[in-house]
């Protein structure tokens, strides 16, 4: 049976070095659509973001595109397009995720002469204006949301791993339970809770097992962020060992009901605060990059318990 692959993901996530490091394992050339939206843009003297902008009004950008991936002859095939997952019949369907403050500094360390932001700090929210103009287009015309991760198969959390690493995950996927599955680098795993006490032994002793089971810990995914409502010890048994990736299921995301009459977001909201993440962090022997707890927005999440801030 052909092995085919479509790669879709955030900004960032080395989409296309990935794209092309499988196209050579499997022999075939990589296909790729933002090559094609880059050279419209060029075309017309607009950055991607303009033309990303323009094509929320503009059908036509679009339709170029689609009739491209629509055309493709059957047989292996690795396609990095945002909606060949879409268009493009049985295939693998690969999402590719990064954390914001990863994808800004990755974007700055590429120097993209269209995407000249300057720092990490002025380079993060054009990113995430650019993301929200895709996922706004693409429901206007399509009614599909590309930020859900239920329309893939495979989700693979690129933020510290090397695209090879990515590319063997990619060859041994034999499918999860759950769909999709996720493989997220442990450091990127937020907890909803404090690490008991008794489980530190249990840390220390674990060796082995975190990353040859396939029974993923449990987490909701809320502003582009995964929090674990299931398997603390794992988690930061993975971290402690140093594991680039952790099997990953999503119980809810964003504002679909998770628990007790809570939506996933409402659920994360009232469990995390800044004395509980810094308490993981001691625990686990590691330190965030990014206040990424707080989501996208920022100041989403409180900054201490309920019974610290008197309420």
């Amino acid at each position: 049976m052909p092995f085919r692959i479509t790669i879709a993901g955030d900004i960032g996530s080395g989409k296309s070095t990935v794209a092309k490091k499988l196209a050579h394992w499997l022999g075939v050339e990589p296909l790729s659509t933002g090559g094609i939206q880059r050279q419209i843009a060029q075309q017309r003297r607009l950055s991607v973001l303009e033309l990303n902008k323009l094509a929320e009004e503009d059908p036509s950008i679009d339709r170029e595109i689609d009739g491209y991936l629509m055309r493709l002859p059957d047989g292996e095939l690795v396609v990095e397009s945002r909606m060949a997952w879409h268009f493009v019949p049985n295939t693998l369907k690969l999402y590719l995720y990064i954390s914001d403050g990863a994808a800004a500094r990755r974007i700055i360390g590429a120097q993209r002469i269209d995407e000249d932001y300057g720092t990490i700090a002025n380079a993060a929210q054009p990113i995430m204006a650019r993301r929200r103009s895709e996922i706004l287009r693409f429901k206007k015309y399509y009614n599909v949301d590309i930020d859900d991760l239920c329309n893939y198969d495979l989700v693979i959390d690129t933020t510290f791993a090397e695209a090879d690493e990515v590319v063997e995950q990619v060859r041994r996927y034999q499918g999860f339970e759950s769909k999709p599955a996720c493989l997220i680098d442990p450091r990127n795993l937020v907890p909803t809770r404090q690490l008991a006490q008794s489980a530190d032994d249990s840390v220390q002793g674990m060796t082995t097992g975190v990353g040859a089971t396939r029974r993923p810990l449990v987490t909701l995914y809320v502003d582009h962020v995964f929090y674990i409502v299931d398997g603390h010890t794992r988690a930061a048994a993975a971290v402690r060992q140093g594991m680039r990736f952790v099997a990953c299921s999503v119980a809810a995301a964003n504002d679909e009901p998770y628990i007790r009459g809570l939506t996933a977001r409402q659920y994360i909201r009232n469990a995390v605060h800044d004395a509980l993440v810094h308490d993981w962090e001691t625990a686990v022997g590691f330190q965030y990059q990014e206040e990424m707890w707080k989501g996208r927005a920022g100041g989403t999440r409180r900054s201490e318990p309920e019974s610290r801030a008197g309420r």
